[in-house]
């Protein structure tokens, strides 16, 4: 008799179990990201990847947040306020003596973005053609130290830096003659919309320069404490990234579904430019949103270099790469 209430007792158990794991799986949770701005070309693929049900399949409900730069992004994650950001990784290492707790889960730029952008009839086609030249810069930006330590390493002086938005719109009234911004925005409204060729003086052509650009960051305790949602959270992630990789037109309409205020013709080719840095060809072996020890100490030496960064950082302080491995892993 004993030993069918103990065999009963186990069948229950088992049951229990099974029907507590059934009733976890399908059970959506709600995760909060927030973008580094307003939705853009390198959003495509979060709208694109909830289109398409992956996040659905991960069972999560996805809210995106519309935000005005990485610290207001920095700020929700460190109050809690959203689960993960898109930040710039330049950001996230220059603050880290504030922000300790934030690391990155993936990188989604293998290089900074980082431009300054002129109207082709400048004639601004190198650092030294800045010399004497109104610079419209962006001072509350985390890139601007990147401007400023780029110039400073070429030795070009005799920069008139002017604190403005760095727009289109004033270059075109001559109130600057080049202007910073991310390779992938402004540079872009001045080709389509105003049919204006530009010249371009990339960052990240420079050999001295090596710098990850925008990752997906979150708070620590969202990563040790919500283990097992960071994961599927960042699969999902990875997922929608491999899948809006061989569907360029399906990433584009589903930004434009998600945000119809956009212009298509602007964005068609900013996500063009956008999906260059994304699906560098690093990612070929090493896989979308790829991030490495290797690749976060370039990035530390690299702002050192400039100027931006006054201390070394352990490298393992910030990123977490445990849920590309496992993501890695279960593609094998």
């Amino acid at each position: 008799m004993k030993k069918w209430v103990v065999l009963l007792s186990l069948v229950t158990m088992v049951l229990f179990c099974y029907c507590n794991k059934a009733a976890q799986k399908g059970t959506m949770s709600e995760v909060k990201v927030m973008l580094s701005w307003d939705p853009g070309p390198e959003n495509a693929f979060l709208y694109y990847g909830m289109d398409q049900g992956i996040f659905k399949k991960y069972q999560i409900e996805l809210k995106v947040i519309p935000s005005k730069g990485s610290s207001l992004v920095a700020t929700a994650l460190l109050n809690r306020t959203v689960d993960f950001g898109f930040l710039s990784s330049d950001y996230l290492l220059t603050t880290r003596t504030k922000t300790p707790s934030l690391k990155a889960v993936c990188v989604l730029y293998h290089q900074t973005p980082v431009t300054i952008y002129s109207p082709v009839e400048n004639n601004i086609k190198e650092p030294n053609d800045l010399k004497g030249k109104r610079l419209g810069v962006l001072t509350y930006s985390a890139a601007y130290p990147q401007v400023v330590g780029f110039l400073k390493m070429k030795n070009v002086s005799g920069v008139i830096e002017v604190p403005s938005r760095a727009s289109v719109s004033e270059l075109l009234a001559g109130q600057i003659d080049a202007a910073m911004d991310y390779t992938n925005y402004a540079p872009v409204l001045m080709v389509v919309k105003e049919k204006r060729p530009v010249n371009e003086i990339l960052l990240s052509q420079d050999e001295n320069i090596r710098l990850y650009g925008t990752s997906i960051s979150a708070d620590e305790s969202t990563l040790n404490n919500r283990r097992e949602l960071a994961e599927r959270f960042v699969h999902a992630v990875l997922e929608s990234l491999e899948e809006a990789k061989s569907n360029h037109a399906g990433a584009l309409a589903a930004l434009l579904k998600h945000s119809p205020e956009l212009d298509r013709s602007v964005e068609e080719l900013a996500l063009q430019k956008t999906e260059s840095m994304i699906y560098s060809p690093e990612t070929l072996t090493k896989g979308v949103g790829y991030m490495d020890s290797d690749g976060w100490k370039k990035s530390i030496d690299t702002l050192i270099h400039l100027g931006a960064l006054n201390t070394d950082l352990a490298v393992t302080s910030v990123f977490d790469d445990r849920f590309l491995q496992t993501y890695r892993s279960e593609l094998k």
